[in-house]
């Protein structure tokens, strides 16, 4: 994109990326609600019962790097928008979108082989 060999029609989350805030949610560019949101995400996660205080102090220190300009600039260079999102929002974007590929997955059939 960055060399103009790419135009971008839209971007599959539910808002627009800071990134390239010109570009379109693809509810925006279709009309049609309900297609976005099918984001790349990357999460540290502990094993379950892992103390409640580590992982305050693991969500804060990360939170605290990715609140660091030269970090968020790397990542943003390396097309990576950053959010750091609380324990609790991130728990429950993996269950909303573990629900959702349910879905799919049974709707039409996937099977692994």
């Amino acid at each position: 994109m960055r060399a103009g060999k790419l135009r971008a029609l839209a971007v599959t989350q539910d808002s627009r990326s800071s990134l390239a805030p010109d570009i379109p949610t693809v509810e925006e560019a279709t009309g049609v609600k309900g297609l976005g949101a099918y984001t790349t995400w990357y999460g540290l996660l502990a094993p379950a019962g892992t103390p409640t205080a580590v992982v305050e102090t693991l969500q804060k220190n990360i939170a605290a790097v990715l609140a660091r300009p030269d970090i968020r600039k790397k990542l943003n260079d390396l097309g990576t928008e950053v959010v750091a999102t609380p324990t609790e929002a991130f728990g429950a974007r993996i269950r909303t979108e573990l629900a959702r590929n349910e879905q799919v997955i049974k709707r039409f059939n996937i099977k692994a082989e």
